[in-house]
């Protein structure tokens, strides 16, 4: 692995030395963690690379601080996946030059780490002014003291995150000392907030009434469970996750009162092109109403994830979603019945791609009524099917799926 590695590199070097290029995109090459940034940093020779940009995103990398090193990047511009919190504190005290940071965190953090320690023990960039992250399972205050780190450069800041404490309500939401922010974009999905009394959407948005916040626009809504959703607006990403019938009442922080969503161009999100829908905790179904907002506030919509049982909440009749290219039924979302698996197909009548579990797409062939008129252009277009959880492609199957998709492609995911 090491030799694949430094032969990669070596590569990257000849470029760099000879062509002038500084923009390297790191793709299908596993990096050893203990190795990378002694690669990154110098070649065989010892030589510093003069590498400005840098993305390495189809891998989570986990970089630990004791077997980094004392190795300074010279990178300005990085695009990262990283597997924690904790790697990426590591990291950047080895980015000195850093203007740009784009980073992934996917596999959850340790709360337990002493993340104030590696800040006390580390330099950071003074020049960091783009921070873009998205991540998992992160423990808010850990990130929070992170950004305070560069409390003098930041210009634009970007968080996608899912909280996983309940603790939450009990952190300092305040951005104020970032004094050179004119930027900020916000998305926290909080899991099981400990608040658990009437009026809880209002205290959450209360949150966001500081002088600060005034020249913001914060929505609060509740989603699953005991999650919400906090979203800045208007809405910069391409993903809104855990929308449910709730999503039509949200508090803001500039109302006390409970809103309806309106035609408002701030809470239309053109750069929403999926959108994940959910039942509430009160198990109640996606109303007519709440699909109409879908459609007005995401007018370039692509990408629809169902995750609840459509068999017995059947989908409204009424509504059709024609931007709607690829629609993705979860696994434990039960449409078994082929009038409720009908209903979808009639909701995205523009859909080519679908991606099924294996169960569920058995389930509908038992119960497929053959030549469907109404639904027969939607399946005739359909171009590529995707099964997740397959137990075994067989001749049989394909002939049942192609009496239902007579133009599909079929796939089987190796991940699935």
């Amino acid at each position: 692995m090491s030799g694949t590695i430094n032969r990669t590199f070596r590569e990257v070097s000849f470029k760099l030395k000879y062509y002038l290029i500084t923009n390297v995109l790191v793709g299908e090459t596993d990096l050893v963690k203990e190795e990378l940034l002694p690669v990154l940093a110098h070649d065989d020779s010892g030589d510093v690379y003069e590498l400005e940009t840098l993305s390495i995103i189809d891998h989570y990398l986990c970089l630990q601080n004791e077997q980094q090193g004392q190795y300074s990047l010279t990178i300005k511009n990085l695009t990262i996946h990283l597997q924690s919190l904790q790697c990426l504190f590591h990291l950047c005290g080895h980015l000195p030059n850093i203007e740009y940071l784009n980073v992934y965190c996917s596999y959850g953090d340790n709360d337990s780490h002493s993340y104030q320690s590696v800040m006390n023990s580390k330099t950071l960039s003074p020049h960091l002014k783009y921070f873009i992250f998205k991540g998992n399972n992160v423990v808010y205050n850990n990130l929070h003291l992170l950004i305070k780190q560069f409390h003098s450069s930041i210009k634009m800041l970007s968080l996608f995150v899912y909280c996983v404490q309940d603790t939450f309500m009990d952190n300092d939401m305040d951005y104020s000392f970032l004094s050179n922010l004119n930027e900020l974009h916000l998305y926290f999905h909080c899991r099981q907030l400990a608040v658990r009394q009437n009026g809880e959407q209002q205290i959450i948005a209360s949150k966001f009434q500081t002088r600060f916040w005034n020249k913001y626009t914060v929505m609060c809504s509740h989603s699953c469970n005991y999650d919400y959703t906090i979203l800045t607006l208007p809405c910069p990403f391409e993903f809104v996750p855990y929308i449910t019938d709730n999503f039509l009442n949200y508090h803001s922080n500039k109302s006390s009162m409970m809103t309806t969503i309106t035609d408002d161009k701030n809470f239309v999100m053109s750069h929403v092109t999926k959108v994940d829908l959910a039942q509430d905790r009160h198990d109640r179904p996606m109303s007519l109403k709440c699909f109409e907002l879908i459609r007005k506030l995401f007018p370039r919509l692509n990408t629809l994830k169902i995750n609840y049982n459509l068999d017995t909440h059947r989908l409204p009749s009424l509504i059709v979603l024609t931007t709607v290219k690829k629609l993705y039924l979860n696994p434990f979302s039960e449409c078994t019945s082929w009038n409720s698996f009908k209903s979808v197909l009639l909701m995205v009548p523009n859909v080519e791609i679908l991606e099924i579990s294996y169960k569920t797409l058995s389930l509908l062939i038992n119960n497929y009524c053959c030549n469907d008129l109404d639904t027969e252009h939607i399946r005739k277009q359909l171009k590529t099917i995707i099964i997740m959880w397959y137990k075994e492609a067989t001749t049989a199957l394909d002939r049942l799926i192609r009496s239902m998709f007579p133009n599909a492609e079929i796939q089987f995911p190796t991940s699935a």
